[in-house]
């Protein structure tokens, strides 16, 4: 089983770009030293704290990820006219990057819809926007960092040439297994290398971040929504979301280029 990772945006909020971390300590340097407002959407519906009364309501393709995104901000423009006209960026990374390419099409396309949305760019770091060249790229990338020896190498290619046959014959979920198997078949010859720091030979644990999303953020977050409403007790913040990449398994490694 494989998930969709670092999809909650809290992720980025307490690690990287808001002017305080996890701990509630200031940074010295923050995004907000360049915007008039942060805003973080958790999406696909149901990581972070997002979530769904229906399992219909999860995503299942792109498209879904762009209707859900734009009626996002319909609604933010509508209750929030401070918003109207102000430039806005979407940053995203990894499989947010795949979706925000997306999603920066399809705003476009509705920006006369959204009265006051001035979108004037979006920027994607190190994004899953085209996974097939992804894949094909560990062996060698690996090999060039000692990580791996030639025989190995070759071995992790194969299974690039394996994904793009699936893909070329519509068998989506397919390419994501072989992707899953690509990873496992890495962990085991290049000694448990981080996928996320090559300069790890484990990955990275984020309790203390779980631990305060799942208390003083929750119990932060239930004081500022309108009497009567509440984040459910059964929906507990998570890095990881299962139901999400089941529901969008078939479009993991479809690529995202415009």
């Amino acid at each position: 089983d494989h998930d969709i990772r670092t999809a909650p945006t809290n992720t980025a909020a307490t690690a990287a770009a808001s002017p305080a971390n996890y701990e509630a300590k200031n940074r010295s340097i923050t995004w907000m030293d360049h915007a008039s407002a942060l805003i973080f959407v958790d999406q696909p519906v149901g990581s972070g704290y997002s979530y769904v009364s229906n399992k219909k309501g999860f995503a299942r393709s792109e498209q879904d990820l762009v209707a859900h995104f734009v009626t996002v901000m319909r609604q933010m423009y509508a209750r929030f006219p401070v918003f109207h006209g102000k430039p806005l960026w979407i940053f995203s990374e990894s499989y947010g990057g795949k979706m925000c390419s997306h999603i920066g099409v399809g705003l476009l396309k509705k920006e006369n819809q959204i009265k006051g949305l001035n979108l004037t760019g979006v920027a994607l770091g190190d994004s899953w926007i085209s996974p097939q060249d992804n894949v094909k790229s560990y062996g060698s990338y690996l090999q060039a960092l000692s990580h791996v020896d030639d025989h190995s190498r070759q071995m992790i290619n194969v299974y690039g040439e394996k994904i793009d046959t699936a893909m070329e014959n519509g068998q989506y979920e397919l390419a994501t297994d072989l992707w899953g198997e690509q990873q496992e078949a890495i962990m085991g010859v290049a000694g448990s290398v981080s996928f996320y720091n090559f300069m790890r030979h484990s990955e990275y644990t984020y309790d203390n971040m779980t631990r305060y999303m799942n208390q003083q953020q929750r119990k932060l977050f239930n004081e500022l929504l309108p009497a009567g409403r509440k984040i459910p007790e059964t929906h507990k913040w998570g890095l990881l979301s299962e139901d999400v990449f089941t529901n969008l398994y078939e479009d993991f490694m479809q690529h995202s280029i415009h």
